[in-house]
């Protein structure tokens, strides 16, 4: 039996975090916080807020880009060291309830 790449058990990941949780995105701790411990992957340390972990945001855009993911973008009202907007990930066709 063939094992599975490391890329699509993150991505069977990601897939499952949103379908349990909602959308989401690179600034969302909780949601950052659970990949760095399940993958063990490399990150910064931001004393507030979420993490930094590049391979999340290449992770999001490379899904979103084969089509398992829908992408939108939200802006950021409290904006001191963030981004004015961040994309958020969702599942294909999904709506708010």
């Amino acid at each position: 039996m063939k094992k599975r790449s490391i890329k699509y058990i993150r991505q069977d990941w990601v897939l499952n975090w949103i379908k349990t949780h909602g959308p989401t995105n690179v600034l969302d701790i909780d949601f950052v916080d659970s990949f760095i411990e399940e993958f063990g992957v490399k990150y910064r340390v931001q004393i507030v807020g979420a993490h930094t972990c590049p391979m999340i945001g290449s992770l999001l855009s490379h899904m979103y880009k084969c089509n398992l993911l829908d992408r939108g973008i939200i802006g950021l009202s409290e904006s001191r060291g963030y981004p004015k907007w961040v994309y958020v990930y969702t599942e294909k066709n999904w709506k708010p309830e």
